[in-house]
């Protein structure tokens, strides 16, 4: 592979990745940690799994290696699959609310939307990794040089 030249918007689209999974796995582990305190088994997997993520993408930010997309193209597909069990749960748990599903019980029941989020940065992820195109910096450098050419001020070229 060849290796990363300045930093393209891939590669930050990674250390946002790992950003954000960070904050998403903080409040998971206050939900689920010290508010949930694990009454179910469930209850740990994402608390343990989110760090694997952030290392991936961290690790995918560091690297350049095939071993790198391919770590980190499994650790997220796996994630889609964690979040879309997170949902259930969470759906799950506001139907065995009192009221079942009603805006009270979504508002203060457990996070149906912290759930999707999880699902959705994981499919971002591989949809960023899996993306074939790469925009490298010489052909932005190259592309914005060509528009600055071709710029017209006021209706005249530059000298």
């Amino acid at each position: 592979m060849n290796s990363w030249k300045g930093w393209p918007l891939e590669r930050l689209m990674y250390l946002f990745a790992a950003v954000a999974f960070t904050v998403i796995w903080c409040q998971i582990y206050l939900f689920h940690g010290v508010m949930g305190h694990f009454q179910a088994r469930p209850m740990m997997v994402p608390v343990i799994y989110t760090p694997l993520l952030v290392l991936g993408a961290l690790w995918y930010v560091a690297t350049r290696a095939d071993i790198a997309r391919s770590t980190f193209m499994a650790l997220y597909s796996v994630g889609i699959v964690v979040g879309l069990v997170g949902i259930y749960f969470h759906l799950d748990g506001i139907h065995d609310m009192p009221g079942g599903y009603n805006l009270h019980n979504f508002a203060y029941g457990p996070p149906v939307l912290l759930a999707l989020t999880y699902t959705a940065l994981c499919i971002l992820g591989v949809m960023i990794a899996a993306w074939p195109v790469k925009l490298t910096a010489p052909d932005f450098e190259r592309d914005y040089s060509e528009k600055q050419a071709t710029r017209h001020y006021r209706g005249r070229t530059p000298a």
